[in-house]
């Protein structure tokens, strides 16, 4: 009898043991499996973001950024805005004046001046390049060039009953929420553009 309990002692710890081992290799490979996992799904799912430096871009054959007294010799009208964050000019000031001339909005710390947004009517045109091709955006262009070009962009649409759609291009990668705002109409066709700043 004592034989037969010493015999199930040894077996119980040989039993215990083997499953201890087992436990804590496991225990012990499973974190660095687990990182491998989320490093690779990371990497999968990684979003790819079109981008279009301002900087690059020309309208009507003229930069983005002009000078102050480009724009105040003739205009339609002026009206002062207070913008709380989040605009061209890094934090130079809080008032701005927002300039408005031939259906083009341009907004300026009367130091420098951004064309803030335009419409794409007669022949205005917007100029870039992409891969060193120049590419022409006029009120011709339609949704598929557009994301041909930019196939990573955001489409959605503006109004609720279907009008039309807006694209968003990021200025760069550093703030991707600061951007452009493309606007087609219910036939696809590009009607005008706006610049946008990450309020806060």
């Amino acid at each position: 009898m004592e034989k037969i309990c010493l015999r199930i002692s040894i077996v119980l710890i040989l039993i215990f043991t083997s499953c201890k081992i087992s436990v804590g290799e496991t225990s012990k490979a499973n974190p660095s499996l687990i990182i491998e996992k989320v490093k690779k799904q990371k990497g999968t799912n990684k979003k790819r973001i079109d981008t279009l430096p301002l900087e690059k871009v020309k309208f009507n054959t003229k930069s983005l950024f002009l000078d102050y007294s480009q724009i105040t010799k003739e205009n339609d009208s002026i009206r002062i805005v207070e913008w709380e964050c989040g605009n061209p000019f890094n934090w130079e000031g809080e008032k701005f004046e927002h300039v408005y001339k031939e259906e083009e909005e341009y907004v300026t710390n009367e130091k420098k001046v951004v064309l803030l947004r335009a419409p794409f009517i007669l022949n205005n045109k917007l100029e870039f390049k992409i891969d060193d091709k120049e590419i022409t955006f006029t009120k011709d262009t339609e949704i598929e060039k557009f994301k041909s070009l930019f196939p990573n962009s955001e489409i959605s649409d503006y109004t609720n009953e279907g009008k039309g759609y807006i694209c968003y291009v990021s200025f760069n990668t550093d703030v991707t929420e600061n951007s452009w705002m493309f606007y087609f109409d219910k036939n696809k066709k590009l009607e005008k553009f706006e610049l946008y700043w990450w309020l806060c």
